[in-house]
C-alpha cells in the first residue's frame, strides 16, 4: 500500500508544486487520498475486479461477487477472462487503460481495464450495458419502422396526387400501378370489377404477366377463384402455399403460389378487388395485406368516380346524339309540313270564293273553322321550326348590342304596344357576346307575353340589365296578371299553357324557346311573380360568351 501512497504523493506534488506545502503535509494528504481511493471500489454499484499479472483475483466488490456466487473465484472471474492480449499491450506501454466488451451470463458489459504498475495489478471496471444496448436496438428498430412508414406514406401520397389529377380511368390505373410496385413486389397486378348479379368479374386493368383468358375486358366467373374469397370476406387477405394444394380449394387458380388481395368498397358497396400475385412461394405477409388495403382505400373513390364519370359521359353523348337527331327531325318535319298546310288553306279559300252562293251559313262556318285551324297549325309549325333552329342552324356567337336587339323587337310589336296603350321603359343595355336574331326573339317573346297577359290597367313594361360578378342579369318586368309560385317552373316547358286558348291565344312554345336561347348563351331564365302583382322575367348571360 506504501507504493500506492508514494505514487499518489508524486501526483499531488506535481499538481501543487514543491514549496507550497511541507513534505510531511503532502504525505499525510496522500495517505488520506489513498484510503479513499482504496475504499471506492467497495461501494461502486458496478462490478469491480482486481487481479495480479497472472490472472489471480485479489479483490472483487459485492457487485462482482454476484457473478461467482458459490464458486471459488481466486483462480479467475468471468469478468476477468481472456485478458492476455490487452494485458500485454498495457505492460508494453507501462500503464494506461484499455476498453472492451464482454458477455457474461447473457449480459453485455463495457469494461475499462486499468494497469497499476506500482502494484503489479490490473483493475477491471465493468458496466452492464445490456439495457442500454437493447434500448439502442429498439430505437434503431423504431427508426427503421418510422422511415419505412414515412416512405409508405410518401408513396401513398404520390398515389393520391396521381389519381386526383385525372378523371380518365386509364390514366388513374397506369399512374398508381408504378407506385404500388415500390410498396409490394409482384409479377402481376390487376383490378377486377365485380358484378354480383351474375357472380362474375371483369379485369379492368392488368400490369405484369399475361394470362390467357384473364386479359383486360374478359368476363370471368367468380366460382373457384381467389377473388371470390375477398368478395366473400370483404377484407384484405394473403392466400399462398403449394400450388397443388391451393388448386384443390381454388380450381380456377392462375398458377401463382402467392396472392395478396384487397376489396374495393365504395359507400358500403363492394365493386371490385385489387390483387397482386407473385411467382415466389410465401412471398407475402400480413403487412403486405395491410399496405394493399391502404392502397385500395385510397384508389377506391377515384376508380368509382372515374367509372361514374365514364357512365355520365356515355349517357351525355347518347343524350346529345338523341337530342340532335330529334332536333333534325323536328326541323325537317316542320319544314315539310308547311307546304301541305299552304295547299289546304289555299284550296279552302278557293272553295269559299267560288262556291259562296252555293254554300249555306253552316258550310261557310265550317270552312272558316278549317282555315282557322290550318292557320293555328302553321303558327305552331313556325314556332317549332324556330325552336329547332336554335341549335340546328346556330351561328357563331359574336359581339351584339342588346339595345339593337331590343329595339328590333319593339318595332315588331309597335302596333300591339299602341293597341294596348302600353308604356315600355328601357334602360341602356350592354354589348355582349351572342346571337342577335335569337336575342331579338327572346326580347320579343317576353314583351309579347307582357302585352298578352295584361291586367285591368294599361300595361307598363320595364327592361333593364345589371352586372353581377361575371354575368349580366336582364330583367323584363310587367304589371300584368302574374303567375302563381307552383307554375313558375312549368311555364318554361314545351307546349305549357296555364290558360285555355279561348282566354289567351298562343302555342305554348314561346317561353320554352326563350329558355333554349338563354341556355345556348350559357345562362338560364326564371320568373319572379305573385298572382295579380305582375311578373319579372330574368335571364343571365356570362360576360364572355361560350
Amino acid at each position: 500500500m506504501r507504493s500506492r501512497e508514494n505514487h499518489i504523493a508524486g501526483i499531488v506534488r506535481r499538481l501543487t508544486g514543491v514549496g507550497q506545502a511541507s513534505e510531511e503535509q503532502i504525505q499525510e494528504d496522500a495517505e488520506i487520498l489513498a484510503n479513499r481511493l482504496a475504499s471506492f471500489p467497495e461501494h461502486n454499484p458496478n462490478p469491480v475486479v482486481e487481479a495480479d499479472l497472472d490472472g489471480n483475483v485479489t479483490f472483487m466488490n459485492p457487485a462482482a461477487e454476484v457473478y461467482v456466487s458459490g464458486q471459488d473465484a481466486s483462480s479467475g472471474h468471468p469478468l476477468a477472462q481472456d485478458l492476455g492480449p490487452l494485458l500485454g499491450r498495457l505492460l508494453r506501454s507501462g500503464g494506461g487503460f484499455a476498453t472492451r466488451e464482454v458477455t457474461v451470463q447473457e449480459s453485455t458489459f463495457e469494461q475499462k481495464i486499468v494497469y497499476i504498475p506500482e502494484d503489479l495489478a490490473i483493475r477491471i471496471y465493468s458496466s452492464d450495458i445490456s439495457r442500454l444496448r437493447a434500448a439502442h436496438e429498439s430505437l434503431r428498430a423504431a427508426g427503421d419502422e418510422a422511415r419505412t412508414l414515412a416512405q409508405e406514406n410518401q408513396i401513398l401520397g404520390e398515389i393520391g396526387r396521381i389519381i386526383s389529377s385525372s378523371l380518365d380511368i386509364n390514366e388513374v390505373y397506369s399512374g398508381f400501378a408504378d407506385q404500388v410496385r415500390r410498396l409490394i413486389d409482384f409479377d402481376r397486378l390487376s383490378i377486377s370489377l365485380v358484378n354480383l348479379d351474375d357472380y362474375t368479374f371483369t379485369n379492368a386493368y392488368i400490369l405484369g404477366e399475361d394470362v390467357q383468358g384473364r386479359q383486360v375486358g374478359d368476363v370471368v366467373s367468380l366460382e373457384g377463384t381467389v377473388t371470390s374469397e375477398a368478395v366473400r370476406a370483404k377484407r384484405s387477405m394473403v392466400i399462398q402455399g403449394d400450388p397443388m394444394d391451393l388448386r384443390e380449394h381454388y380450381p380456377n387458380l392462375l398458377g401463382f403460389p402467392s396472392i395478396v388481395l384487397a376489396p374495393l368498397i365504395y359507400r358500403r358497396q363492394l365493386f371490385g378487388v385489387l390483387n397482386a400475385r407473385s411467382s415466389n412461394v410465401n412471398a407475402y405477409t400480413e403487412d403486405d395485406a395491410e399496405i394493399l388495403s391502404r392502397v385500395a382505400s385510397q384508389i377506391t373513390p377515384a376508380i368509382a368516380n372515374s367509372l361514374l364519370y365514364t357512365d355520365i359521359v356515355r349517357t351525355q353523348n347518347d343524350l346529345a346524339r338523341s337530342n340532335s337527331d330529334l332536333e333534325q327531325f323536328a326541323y325537317a318535319a316542320s319544314h315539310d309540313l308547311q307546304e301541305p298546310l299552304r295547299t289546304i288553306t289555299a284550296y279552302l279559300g278557293l272553295v269559299k270564293d267560288r262556291y259562296a252562293e252555293d254554300l249555306d251559313d253552316t258550310a261557310q262556318e265550317f270552312i272558316d273553322f278549317a282555315v282557322d285551324g290550318a292557320e293555328r297549325m302553321r303558327t305552331l309549325i313556325n314556332d317549332l321550326l324556330e325552336y329547332s333552329r336554335v341549335n340546328v342552324q346556330e351561328r357563331p356567337l359574336e359581339s351584339v348590342s342588346c339595345d339593337d336587339a331590343l329595339n328590333t323587337a319593339l318595332r315588331s310589336l309597335n302596333q300591339a304596344i299602341e293597341r294596348n296603350g302600353a308604356v315600355v321603359r328601357t334602360s341602356p343595355l350592354p354589348v355582349i357576346t351572342g346571337d342577335e336574331s335569337q336575342l331579338n326573339r327572346l326580347f320579343q317573346n317576353l314583351l309579347s307575353n307582357a302585352l298578352k297577359f295584361r291586367g285591368d290597367q294599361s300595361p307598363v313594361i320595364r327592361v333593364w340589365a345589371e352586372l353581377k360578378g361575371d354575368e349580366w342579369i336582364f330583367s323584363v318586368q310587367d304589371n300584368g296578371i302574374g303567375i302563381a309560385p307552383e307554375y313558375q317552373e312549368k311555364v318554361f316547358g314545351m307546349f305549357s299553357r296555364l290558360h285555355s286558348r279561348s282566354q289567351y291565344e298562343g302555342t305554348g312554345v314561346g317561353l320554352a324557346l326563350c329558355s333554349k336561347i338563354a341556355q345556348r348563351h350559357g345562362g338560364r331564365i326564371w320568373v319572379e311573380s305573385d298572382v295579380g302583382k305582375g311578373a319579372t322575367f330574368r335571364f343571365n348571360i356570362p360576360v364572355v360568351g361560350l
